[in-house]
């Protein structure tokens, strides 16, 4: 949305006009040359580091401290800002540059890479880098007195010709406020060079480290002084004018929908951290009753063991696949957990990835004695079939040994009753009846043979806890 310092801008062309137009204005309207800047619009002093040469707008020299001004007017952006501000930190980290101040209109555009330069000059150069935001409506106030510097320039132009009595009203009131500001920071200048002229002549190494630092301290004193004077010279101006009206209902209504912004985001934050904590709660009591309920299984196992009580393998089977599938799904319900709150952290994949292996092979750690109780019971499981097994499979040779020792007595028996239908004599049949009945030799070669092996239920015991398979033949 467009204000009046837009609408006066955009009606003169060209970058270097309205560049022109709005360092005038800021010489005349913060008195640069009475603090000892140089304009540098005719012969512009240039500095140069590796490849790079820029120039600055306002340049002060006070016995070899070099303090610099660059001033933009509009949105900042593009190769030649940010050549401007990395020369500008090389030269501030070099001490070619003792100060240097950016002054940019609050509101215009800043690309992100200049915001990051923006950024790193206040980190690195607290104390000798200053980024002044000019409030648009001193902005406006800046651009009227800098078209009143172009030559042959008349005030008509849009609104401003409109308002020209009025503002310049305006304006003396705000001159003759910010006039005390001007003149405490031409008085504290003046003050800090006849300070700089004793320290040289300060010998004592610490002598003059500690003058340095108390100059130090008044000179940020000195700066917040003289911004209070701008602050308070602003409100005065805000406060008799009703022409930025707007612009305030503006600011006031973006404020408010950051608030707003900001209570929504806090209120789902708490929401998600009381879901999150339901859900640990929950985690750890799934936790707490798995391992109790595999404990109690495991010493029931003991207890039945110690009265030689017969152990239920189907009954336990299905107990143990139970405990099983709980573990499992606790297993999840932790990997779950984990992935919220790595969310949370700003991490890379891969740094997420390897968090949640730790973690998790950390509760498996900890959870090892449930683990091993879990398998105790799959073992006893197999163990109790294969001991069924092996009395189902004791139980089935005696009942075919019996019936070969029946099948082979009742041949002999018809074998002898064969013989003796022939009428041979029923001793000598007896004899013969126990030397040729049919069956025998392959009877005794059979006896001298293993029993076949017959399968039966078996349990395969899987991985750490991962269950035990049953088949059945």
């Amino acid at each position: 949305m467009s204000d009046e310092y837009d609408k006066d801008r955009d009606k003169v062309e060209g970058n270097n006009a309205r560049g022109r137009i709005f360092e005038n204005g800021t010489y005349r309207y913060f008195r640069d040359g009475e603090a000892g800047y140089v304009q540098q619009q005719r012969q512009p002093r240039a500095f140069v580091v590796g490849n790079k040469r820029v120039h600055f707008d306002k340049i002060r020299d006070d016995r070899g401290k070099i303090s610099g001004i660059e001033e933009k007017s509009g949105r900042m952006e593009g190769e030649k800002d940010e050549k401007q501000l990395d020369v500008a930190y090389d030269l501030l980290k070099q001490g070619v540059l003792d100060e240097f101040t950016l002054r940019s209109v609050q509101g215009e555009y800043r690309s992100k890479e200049v915001q990051e330069r923006i950024d790193r000059l206040n980190r690195d150069f607290k104390d000798k880098f200053v980024h002044q935001l000019i409030p648009r409506d001193v902005a406006h106030e800046v651009w009227i007195q800098g078209l009143q510097r172009e030559p042959g320039q008349q005030l008509e132009v849009g609104s401003v010709g409109q308002q020209a009595r009025e503002q310049r009203q305006q304006m003396r009131e705000v001159e003759r406020a910010a006039e005390k500001a001007r003149q405490l920071e031409i008085e504290k200048e003046r003050e800090r060079i006849e300070r700089a002229e004793r320290i040289q002549l300060v010998r004592d190494q610490h002598d003059r480290r500690r003058i340095e630092t108390r100059e130090r301290m008044e000179r940020e004193q000195r700066a917040k002084e003289l911004a209070q004077a701008r602050q308070l010279a602003m409100e005065k101006a805000r406060e008799r004018t009703a022409l930025f009206r707007d612009m305030e209902r503006f600011r006031e209504g973006v404020e408010r929908g950051q608030v707003e912004a900001r209570e929504r985001a806090e209120r789902n934050r708490e929401v998600r951290e009381q879901e999150q904590a339901r859900q640990r709660e929950e985690t750890a009591r799934m936790q707490d009753q798995l391992g109790k309920d595999i404990q109690a299984q495991v010493q029931q196992i003991a207890k039945d063991r110690e009265v030689g009580r017969a152990i239920d393998a189907d009954q336990l089977y299905e107990i143990h696949k139970e405990l099983t599938q709980g573990l499992n799904v606790l297993r999840e319900q932790e990997r779950q957990e984990t992935r919220n709150m790595l969310g949370m952290l700003d991490l890379s994949k891969d740094q997420a990835r390897e968090m949640e292996i730790a973690f998790e092979l950390s509760r498996e750690d900890r959870r090892e004695d449930v683990v091993k109780d879990l398998n105790t019971i799959a073992l006893t499981v197999q163990r109790e079939d294969q001991r069924r097994a092996a009395v189902a499979a004791q139980r089935r040779e005696a009942v075919e040994k019996e019936q070969r020792e029946r099948e082979a007595r009742e041949a002999r028996e018809a074998y002898g009753q064969a013989l003796r239908e022939r009428g041979i004599s029923p001793e000598v049949a007896a004899l013969i009846q126990h030397q040729q009945a049919p069956g025998l030799e392959s009877e005794r070669e059979r006896e001298g043979q293993e029993p076949p092996q017959v399968q039966g239920r078996s349990r395969d015991i899987g991985g750490r806890g991962r269950g035990i398979e049953r088949t059945r033949d």
